[in-house]
Formats: structure tokens, C-alpha cells, sequence
């Protein structure tokens, strides 16, 4: 149990990318959401909670390790893990952007004017091809911009990066269909309520853990 717990860790650390969950986000509240997870045993969905306040920013995965949460602050250099089965926590420099990422080049970008409601919310398809592999997303404007990738945090590598990188100001995809075909993301729920500051802090009964070195 004692290698799992930083080989997970790790993943999650490993897989944020440039992570910003809150600018622009005028949004306060919960979103619900489902992450298509690729792991040894296959594919699989996954349960996320995305929590906004102000310039603070929780993602909840209640399917890992008995419940994981991230916690951000929007400038700060460094983000926090919750592990809620361990009463521990960790701290963690914020990730630098995969200059692999960076050098393939800006995604083509085509609005297709076709709109839709999910979860409540109109949203616009827009279709993202990139090194020739073509995503479709679902994008309001209702939620601010989300900068983070859930299904990177997940573990899934596949593409994500590109169509985050499309991603406008004040854009929040919706639903994100892979170009394998796949749902990657889809929010099941939105609901607007005033949020608790201590969502957004350790608990006090928490021990620190040293994040695993990245090699």
C-alpha cells in the first residue's frame, strides 16, 4: 500500500500540465462531471467534482485511492493534494508546461454554429484538428474558462493538451469527444451556491507526506 500511495500520486502531479483553474471564472459552485479513465484493466468512467470560490479551486475524484482532491489557488506556485483514506496531504510545486506540447504548433479551430444543452447549459460544437486527429467540444460560456484537464489528472493520454490549448477566455467544455470517438469528458451537473472557505484547505487532522521525486 505504501508504493501505491506515491505512484499515484505521482500520476496526478505528473499528468496536471500548466494547471490555472480559476481565471476568468466568475462562476461559484459545484460541477459534476464524467472522465472516460484508461488504465491496466481498461477503460473505465470516473466520477469528478470541480469546486469553485473566488480565486480558489477543488477537483474532487472520489474513484482514487479512496478519494483524492486537488486544491489550487489562482498565482500561487503550488498546488495541494488531499488523500482523504490516508488523513494526509502533500504539497507540490505547480507543473511546467511539456515543451513536446508546446511545439505542436496551434490547433485549427472550426466553429460549427451547431449548439446544444448539456446539463442545462447551451453550449457551441467546436471542432479542434490538430497533426490530423479532429476533436469535437462542447464549449459555454456560463462557467468561465476551465484550464485544467481532468482527464490528464486521470491518467489519459490522448490528445487532451490540444483541445485544452483551444480552449478561449472565458470557455468551458461541456463535453469533450476524443477523435478515437470517445466521450473524454462530460459535465453532468452544474449547480451555483455559495461554497464553505474551508473546501479549500487542509483539514487539521491531516499529516504532511513528501510528494514522490519526479525522475
Amino acid at each position: 500500500m505504501r508504493g501505491v500511495v506515491p505512484r499515484v500520486l505521482g500520476l496526478l502531479i505528473g499528468c496536471l500540465g500548466t494547471v490555472d483553474l480559476l481565471e476568468g471564472q466568475p462562476f461559484q459552485g459545484r460541477i459534476r462531471m464524467q472522465l472516460r479513465m484508461t488504465g491496466e484493466a481498461g477503460a473505465a468512467l470516473q466520477a469528478a467534482e470541480y469546486y469553485v470560490k473566488g480565486e480558489r479551486a477543488r477537483l474532487e475524484l472520489p474513484g482514487v485511492m479512496g478519494g483524492v482532491a486537488l486544491l489550487v489557488t489562482s498565482g500561487a506556485p503550488r498546488m495541494t493534494v488531499l488523500m482523504a483514506a490516508q488523513r494526509r496531504f502533500a504539497e507540490s510545486a505547480m507543473p511546467t508546461a511539456d515543451p513536446a506540447t508546446s511545439a505542436a504548433g496551434t490547433p485549427r479551430i472550426i466553429r460549427t454554429a451547431r449548439v446544444e444543452t448539456i446539463a442545462g447549459l447551451r453550449c457551441e460544437h467546436v471542432e479542434v484538428a490538430s497533426e490530423g486527429q479532429v476533436a469535437d467540444l462542447c464549449l459555454t460560456t456560463a462557467l468561465g474558462r476551465l484550464t485544467m484537464n481532468p482527464m490528464e489528472a486521470m491518467g489519459r493520454a490522448s490528445g487532451g493538451s490540444t483541445w485544452q490549448r483551444a480552449l478561449g477566455p472565458d470557455e468551458f467544455p461541456l463535453r469533450v469527444t476524443l477523435p478515437d470517438g470517445t466521450v473524454g469528458l462530460e459535465v453532468t451537473a452544474v449547480e451555483r451556491k455559495r461554497l464553505p472557505a474551508d473546501l479549500f484547505s487542509v483539514p487539521l487532522e491531516y499529516s504532511r507526506m513528501e510528494p514522490p521525486t519526479r525522475r
